[in-house]
């Protein structure tokens, strides 16, 4: 994995990353016109410390990675903003939270994600086996998704604080971990499209 501490970078042309990122410092990328080709998996940037991530695409900004992979994703346990807007995806999935280590029994107010802001995406999934939500939310505190496209993803996007099942933990009584989402002008298209 490769460790990213700079403040701002600016591309206008096209790069390739092989490994996922760990943000070690508050970052703004701007992606102007330019493109970026992940061939990680899992995530592109994620959290490393309570450090926010700001990524902007102007000019057409895009992302192509694999169906199981994510651009962004903001880290249970720490503190910090993940914030998208105005990229186009193909294929990878623009947002997911980092939930390693952390069960509904385990989750305190303390460790839920408090920051994500998505806005003026466009994801497009043409594999037709993407297996999971093209934007994931699971034990936030504090989310804001507005102006987002979603096509051919399995689900357009999903929300989790515990599993809905009495027999696990959905029970009536037992709290939700996820709150406070608000989800304006978003649209799923062509969703469920895999067979499993």
């Amino acid at each position: 994995r490769a460790i990213a501490k700079f403040r701002r970078l600016a591309l206008a042309s096209a790069i390739t990353l092989t490994t996922p990122i760990m943000v070690q410092a508050d970052m703004d990328l701007l992606i102007d016109g330019g493109n970026i080709t992940y061939t990680g998996d899992s995530v592109m940037l994620r959290q490393d410390g309570d450090v926010d991530i700001h990524i902007k695409g102007t000019n057409g900004a895009y992302v192509v990675g694999p169906d199981n992979a994510s651009i962004a994703v903001a880290q249970m346990g720490y503190s910090g903003l993940v914030e998208i807007d105005g990229i186009i995806a193909f294929n990878i999935h623009p947002y997911a939270t980092g939930t390693d280590g952390f069960t509904y029994a385990t989750v305190t107010d303390a460790d839920m994600v408090g920051g994500v802001r998505l806005n003026n995406i466009i994801a497009m999934c043409s594999t037709g086996a993407s297996t999971a939500a093209a934007i994931t939310i699971r034990y936030t505190d504090g989310a804001w998704v507005s102006n987002v496209e979603m096509h051919g993803y399995r689900h357009g996007i999903q929300w989790w604080g515990g599993d809905s099942n009495p027999a696990e933990n959905g029970a009536p009584a037992n709290e939700r971990k996820c709150r406070n989402i608000y989800i304006d002008n978003c649209h799923v298209y062509d969703s469920a499209s895999t067979s499993t």
